[in-house]
C-alpha cells in the first residue's frame, strides 16, 4: 500500500513538472490582445532615442529615408517601455517583396538597452503586434497572415536575455466573412483556433 502511494505521489508530481515545463504547449496567443496595432509608422522622439536611433541605423538603415530614396523601402520605428528593460523601440522595415512577402507580412524587430549594451532582436515575419503584460518584462505578440483566411499569432517571451517563441495558435475564419477577414481583433466565435509548433 505504501508503495502504491508513493508511486502515484511521484506519477502526480512528475505530472505537474512536466505541465510546468512546457508553456509553449499550453499558452493561448488568441483572442489577441485589446492593444494589438499595426507595424509601427513613424519615428518621434528622435533624441531622446539617440541610441536607439544609432543601432537601427547601423542594422536596417535611416528610419528617416523615404521609399524612393532607398530602393522603395522604408524602416520605421515605434518607441515602446518593456518593464525593467525599460525604452524599446519596435521597428519594420516596409516595402516591396524584397522586404515583405505577397500576404503583406514585414519582418519585425525589437531593439532594446541589456546590461548597457543594444540587443537587435529579430522576432518573426507579420503585419501588427502587440505588448503583453507578463511579469517584470512584457511579452510581446506578432500576428502573421499566411492565407486570406487565416494568420499565425506567435508570443515571444523574455528568456535567457533574448525575446524566444513560447507559443503560436493557428487562426482561421470559420466561413468566408469580408467584414472580419482583415480585422486584428476577430470574434472568437467566428475563428477557428489550434495551437501550432513553435518555430
Amino acid at each position: 500500500m505504501e508503495r502504491w502511494v508513493r508511486g502515484t505521489l511521484a506519477a502526480a508530481i512528475l505530472g505537474l513538472l512536466c505541465t510546468c515545463a512546457a508553456p509553449a504547449q499550453t499558452m493561448r496567443q488568441f483572442p489577441y490582445p485589446d492593444n494589438f496595432i499595426q507595424v509601427p509608422k513613424d519615428t518621434h522622439e528622435l533624441a531622446k532615442h539617440e541610441r536607439l536611433l544609432k543601432a537601427i541605423y547601423s542594422k536596417l538603415g535611416d528610419p528617416s529615408v523615404t521609399s524612393k530614396e532607398r530602393d522603395r523601402t522604408t524602416v520605421v520605428a515605434t518607441y515602446v517601455k518593456l518593464g525593467k528593460l525599460g525604452d524599446a523601440a519596435i521597428v519594420t522595415r516596409l516595402g516591396g517583396l524584397s522586404v515583405c512577402t505577397p500576404s503583406g507580412n514585414c519582418e519585425i524587430y525589437v531593439f532594446y538597452d541589456h546590461m548597457g549594451r543594444i540587443i537587435v532582436n529579430q522576432l518573426s515575419d507579420g503585419w501588427a503586434y502587440a505588448i503583453v503584460q507578463a511579469g517584470k518584462i512584457p511579452d510581446i505578440v506578432v500576428e502573421a497572415n499566411t492565407t486570406e483566411n487565416s494568420g499565425v499569432a506567435r508570443r515571444f517571451s523574455f528568456v535567457k536575455n533574448r525575446f524566444e517563441q513560447w507559443g503560436c495558435d493557428e487562426v482561421t475564419l470559420k466561413k468566408d466573412d469580408v467584414a472580419n477577414r482583415h480585422a486584428a481583433i476577430l470574434d472568437p466565435e467566428q475563428v477557428d483556433v489550434k495551437a501550432c509548433a513553435a518555430q
